[in-house]
């Protein structure tokens, strides 16, 4: 062979090979992390769809014998930002869109993408307990709850009275109105006392309630049965180089409220990813907005 025709043939051939690796391969689908993302924290918010009523954070995917189980609820309609949270039915965060989702009966709580020949899951978190609802009356526009004091101490010739229970409302819900309650008593006088307390008269002697506790406590998170407030000294962006991901928020509830549920807050970060390091094993680090929130 004409030796200037092999050299033509080797060029071309480094020539391709060449061309090749500066490809990129395209991304699946539901991919819409970038290479630069992927360096960092897996992502601020965790991938999620909204459904129904609740947020479906990513999970295992589906058994391949389960398939033929799987019911059609629709496909993926639109996509918002990954480090944002969907709120509209069938959105997601990470993608997929136009891919079709499904439900299985034996799985309640569980949702399905089907991205190619893959059924991404998506696990709906156990809510957190509902807050206690305490029997309560409102005067002066300000909330008064139980206190449980016994009729014995409350010295009756000092109260003095001030008007009558109205009307009750549903034992699960608090009194907006003035002289309101949530627990009956319809008709009963209601007496004030020393100003912090009021008073509603029964058969059995005195119900005694106390101005409402409005304080509110630290942005406070649950962690393996175990509470962690955020430390408000710590350098937000300061954290040990050997994190591991140890789960994300599932939710969040009442600010003044703390949380009875592992994995739950009273302060959002919902969706955000939680850390550990074994150089600092008491504190977790939740990252959001590109820095990681100490909580101790």
């Amino acid at each position: 062979m004409n030796p200037l025709r092999i050299f033509f043939l080797l060029l071309s051939a480094l020539l391709f090979l060449s061309a090749c690796a500066l490809t990129e391969t395209p991304p699946a689908q539901g991919d819409d992390l970038t290479q630069e993302d992927s360096a960092a924290p897996i992502r601020e918010r965790v991938p999620a769809v909204y459904y129904g009523d609740a947020l479906y954070f990513t999970s295992d995917p589906l058994a391949a014998d389960q398939a033929s189980q799987l019911q059609s609820v629709g496909k993926i309609a639109s996509t918002v930002a990954n480090n944002t949270l969907p709120e509209q039915a069938l959105q997601s965060n990470c993608g997929y869109v136009g891919c079709e989702v499904y439900t299985l009966s034996s799985a309640p709580d569980m949702l399905y993408i089907l991205d190619g020949d893959i059924y991404h899951g998506f696990m709906r978190p156990e809510p957190h307990p509902a807050a206690p609802i305490k029997s309560a009356i409102r005067y002066n526009g300000i909330l008064y709850t139980c206190s449980n004091m016994r009729s014995e101490l409350i010295d009756a010739s000092k109260l003095q009275e001030i008007g009558s229970v109205l009307s009750s409302v549903e034992e699960n819900t608090y009194p907006t109105e003035d002289f309101y309650s949530n627990c009956g008593h319809v008709g009963s006088t209601v007496y004030t006392g020393d100003g912090s307390s009021i008073y509603i008269a029964t058969d059995d002697g005195y119900l005694a309630f106390s101005i409402a506790d409005d304080g509110t406590p630290p942005p406070i998170m649950r962690y393996e049965n175990t509470l962690y407030s955020e430390n408000f000294s710590a350098t937000p962006t300061e954290a040990p180089a050997d994190l591991e991901c140890v789960g994300f928020v599932h939710g969040t509830i009442g600010r003044t409220r703390i949380p009875e549920k592992n994995f739950y807050t009273n302060c959002g970060l919902v969706g955000c990813s939680i850390y550990k390091s074994a150089a600092a094993p008491s504190t977790l680090y939740i990252y959001f907005e590109g820095k990681y929130i100490a909580f101790d």
